[in-house]
């Protein structure tokens, strides 16, 4: 006659100190991300306050620039204007000089030789049509026109495309390095009931209780973090993370846990349990069932889900404020579980 054995296994979540250390972590990190998103605000608006001052002086110096160019202009063309009326007086000077030394000579009252007076008198005429033929490009090197400078300024368009391009660049790289991140861990106890009877009858009965504890870890692959799950709002300075849902990876037991209660017996249930292999694998099986029962319920999942945007968040915001630290983030799922 076969000793029949009937097991079963039901587990629960527990509290440990590694689950209090987690919880307060995850509070800390709800903590720095008001604090850090307020920060992001003041930077911000200081941020602008200085680039208001600062397109309020850019536009003043602009002004003044332009004045001063304006009255440099103004003196340079005064200055030619001058210039050329004494040219122009000058050469009409030469040539009454030549003309009334023309006449001298004609007459004789001049004591050098016609012929001289005639070379001299065309040199004269010669020099003074160069200099008001060559005028206008002497003026330009005696009297050169003030240059305008205009200061480039990058676009803030420029700009924007440039941090938008770091951020989603500096978040693509870290993605890359997590894989799987690992967002939250919980803690399970089972409890396995163990009856065995000889022929199943009550009265050869005997039952052992067995609990097993385990740990359920919970990961994001952020692997599925590409290009389109990353969300850059210049306007709002904000960047979003579209990430999947947090998913229990694995659970470990700790065997060194594992509590024994005494056998209780029935008037006739002698002995110990004891299990043949085959039943001591029937027996893991079930602890491991059970853990997995619990740790993906509905409101185990949603519990990792909420940690899993708490230490995501707490990955990436380092990585967004070293690139400009008025933007915040935020972090969502993909899409509903």
């Amino acid at each position: 006659m076969s000793n029949d054995v009937n097991i079963t296994s039901s587990g629960k979540r527990i509290s440990t100190k590694k689950s209090e250390e987690q919880d307060a972590r995850l509070k800390a990190i709800e903590e720095k991300k008001t604090a850090d998103h307020k920060a992001a605000n003041e930077a911000a608006a200081a941020k602008e306050e200085a680039a208001r001052i600062a397109e309020g002086e850019r536009q003043a110096a602009r002004r003044a620039a332009e004045e001063e160019e304006a009255r440099a202009q103004e003196a340079a063309a005064a200055k030619r204007e001058a210039v050329e009326k004494i040219g122009a007086a000058a050469l009409a000077a030469g040539g009454a000089i030549a003309e009334s030394a023309a006449k001298s000579a004609k007459k004789g009252e001049l004591k050098i030789s016609p012929k001289t007076a005639f070379f001299a008198i065309a040199a004269v005429v010669i020099i003074v049509l160069l200099l008001f033929i060559a005028w206008p490009r002497l003026s330009d090197v005696l009297f050169p026109q003030p240059e305008s400078h205009v200061a480039a300024e990058l676009s803030e368009e420029a700009v924007m495309g440039n941090t938008t391009a770091e951020i989603g660049a500096a978040i693509l790289g870290e993605a890359r390095q997590k894989q799987e991140l690992v967002v939250w861990e919980q803690d399970v106890e089972v409890e396995s009931r163990i009856s065995q009877a000889l022929a199943n009858l009550a009265v050869f009965a005997k039952t052992k209780t067995v609990r097993s504890f385990g740990t359920g870890v919970f990961t994001v692959d952020m692997s599925a973090v590409d290009e389109a799950a990353i969300a850059v709002d210049e306007q709002a300075r904000t960047v979003t993370i579209s990430i999947p849902h947090a998913q229990l990876q694995y659970i470990t037991k700790d065997l060194e846990k594992t509590e024994f209660e005494d056998t209780q017996h029935a008037i006739l249930g002698f002995g110990d349990v004891k299990l043949t292999q085959e039943q001591q694998n029937l027996l893991e099986q079930s602890i491991e069932d059970a853990m997995r029962v619990e740790l993906e319920s509905d409101q185990c999942l949603a519990d990792a889900d909420n940690a899993a945007l708490l230490v995501v968040y707490d990955v990436f915001q380092p990585l967004i404020t070293k690139v400009d630290d008025t933007y915040a983030l935020e972090v969502r799922f993909a899409d509903a579980r």
